[in-house]
């Protein structure tokens, strides 16, 4: 079974989303038969390629207060065991973040994919780090066992980029305005950061399944705008 998980690190519903679906693989019987992979999306393009402080950004972008808003978050975050802490966190285009992902998967696999985008959530909520900054993904990725040379001389170069624009922009044809989305096996998709029950529950239905039937979807809780409700809107 494969679970596509369309993510953007700068999407704090992500990361919890994260935690939540990893709970729910954890519980589920045939784990080791579950291949998981992250899938690029961008809620803002047109971030700024050089950091800005997280809560000007945010008030910036949608009005007076916005950041005051992410207190919902950081109890949801809190609730999961993750610590976020906004105020340090720095707003900068994610391009980067998203080829680097890719060539994890490419050069080194899922797994080490996975490790990867924990260390990149984490980096970003938690330890305020610049993803914008070469110096900083090349260090993350010698912490996942990634060639920390290979990815500096990647990263000053465009390959890749054109192949994430391609994903994101497939996904969108696909119907995907909202992070996280989970897709499993290609037939139902889940919107949000569900409770892991609902994660588990769709492990265990598109493992019995055996014959595909259409796709589907299991739940949603993208809002207005923003990042609210369980999932972040571009």
């Amino acid at each position: 079974m494969r679970i596509e998980i369309y993510s953007d690190v700068a999407c704090p519903w992500c990361y919890i989303g994260d935690r939540r679906f990893e709970r729910a693989l954890s519980a589920f019987p045939h784990a080791d038969e579950v291949e998981v992979v992250y899938r690029p999306y961008q809620l803002d393009p047109g971030a700024p390629t050089e950091s800005v402080p997280l809560p000007r950004y945010l008030e910036g972008r949608f009005g007076a207060g916005a950041a005051a808003k992410m207190s919902q978050v950081v109890e949801a975050a809190a609730s999961e065991g993750l610590t976020f802490r906004f105020e340090d966190a720095l707003a900068v285009n994610t391009g980067d973040a998203h080829r680097l992902s890719r060539l994890a998967a490419q050069e080194h696999g899922p797994e080490v994919q996975r490790s990867l985008m924990q260390a990149l959530f984490a980096a970003h909520f938690a330890e305020g780090k610049d993803l914008g900054d070469r110096a900083t993904l090349a260090a993350l990725a010698e912490g996942v066992a990634m060639d920390g040379k290979r990815v500096l001389g990647y990263l000053t170069t465009d390959e890749g980029r054109a192949e994430v624009q391609a994903e994101i922009e497939a996904a969108r044809r696909l119907g995907i305005e909202a992070v996280p989305t989970f897709v499993f096996d290609g037939r139902y998709g889940v919107s949000g950061a569900q409770a892991t029950s609902v994660f588990l529950q769709a492990l265990e239905q598109v493992w019995k399944e055996t014959v595909g039937a259409g796709a589907g979807s299991i739940g949603s809780d993208a809002g207005d705008a923003g990042c609210a409700d369980g999932s972040c809107v571009s």
